[in-house]
This record gives C-alpha cells, structure tokens and sequence, in this order.
C-alpha cells in the first residue's frame, strides 16, 4: 500500500493509526505536507463544535491549534 509520496507501507504498518519515521533510514514527513494536513483536520473540527463563529476566526483558530500540534510531533 502506497500513501503520500511512494513510501512502500507492509501490511502491519498499514493497519497502524500512525507510521514510524526515520530520518537515517530515509523515512520523513515534510514539515509543509504535516501542517497542511493538521491545519485541515484542525480546521475541520473547529468548525464541526464550533459552527457560531466567523470563518476567518475558525480558521485563526484552526491555524493556531494545527501550529501547536505540529510542534508536538516535530
């Protein structure tokens, strides 16, 4: 199974919710593609709970959490 830019995932590693990376096997996650998809599902759920607020603060929001998150995982 192949997902995002050709990495060959096994079948155990598909089934996981998350795969490991590493850098000195040559596995990585671009830091652009990681918050593009955070600020996506971010924004996602800022608007599922909290649909009274303005789009652009939604998306300030959704932009801030995504931003935190991503520190996390960097």
């Amino acid at each position: 199974m192949r997902r995002g830019n050709g990495y060959q995932l096994t079948a155990e590693e598909a089934r996981k919710p998350y795969v490991e990376v590493s850098g000195r096997k040559g596995f990585g996650v671009k830091a652009d593609d990681l918050l593009d998809k955070l600020e996506a599902a971010t924004l996602a759920e800022v608007q599922e709970r909290h649909a009274e607020m303005k789009a652009e603060e939604q998306e300030l929001t959704g932009q801030a959490i995504a931003v935190g998150r991503c520190g996390f995982f960097c």
